[in-house]
């Protein structure tokens, strides 16, 4: 009989840490996410007319995220937006190539002070913008008339990576004692539509 109620008694213990198990995975965890959109006011241009191309980074997780308050299209920084000018045959349009470089800090900062001139906290639901502008000498395809596509891809190292700090002048310590997470990733972009036009644009 005894036997008989530890058999029972172990089974029941079994199921509810099963169930527990169970529930504690149905919980999902804090979601780190963003979105990169590309906008333009109109989608028709005459040649050699500047295209200012908007660009918004968007808090789509459950968590408060820093991002780089910055949105480069060099190489070499924190982050860094990839951008590609397709025709309508699917050729990529030559483009400018841009490396940029930062030296080291040869003294250490203030920490808060290093991480607020280059790093913005977005909240979840809010978005950093910011204009980019585009013309021949971004993508040669833009100064003859046509139908394009234009598309990016947008990627971040973040704040743990040590080539990013230590540019900073700051610590691994130091970003570990943040309380707030950074992105990193890459994300890609919608795609945009527009034309070149040989005379004036048609608004």
């Amino acid at each position: 009989m005894l036997r008989r109620l530890l058999f029972y008694s172990s089974c029941v213990f079994v199921l509810l840490a099963c169930s527990s198990s169970r529930a504690q995975d149905s919980k999902e965890a804090p979601r780190a996410q963003i979105s990169v959109r590309l906008l333009l006011a109109r989608r028709s241009f005459a040649i050699g007319e500047p295209i200012i191309l908007t660009v918004k980074i968007s808090n789509t997780g459950d968590i408060p995220l820093l991002v780089p308050n910055y949105v480069p299209t060099s190489e070499g920084g924190a982050s860094r937006l990839a951008l590609t000018l397709v025709d309508a045959r699917g050729n990529k349009s030559p483009s400018r190539r841009i490396i940029a470089d930062q030296l080291i800090l040869p003294t250490k900062p203030n920490v808060t002070s290093a991480i607020l001139r280059s790093w913005l906290m977005l909240w979840p639901g809010n978005s950093l913008v910011t204009t980019i502008p585009l013309d021949k000498s971004t993508f040669v395809f833009l100064g003859k008339p046509g139908n394009y596509r234009l598309l990016g891809n947008y990627s971040s190292s973040g704040l743990s990576y040590p080539p990013t700090y230590a540019k900073m002048g700051i610590s691994k310590e130091d970003i570990a004692d943040l309380s707030i997470e950074s992105w990193q990733g890459k994300a890609s972009t919608n795609v945009l539509s527009l034309q070149i036009l040989p005379g004036r644009a048609k608004r």
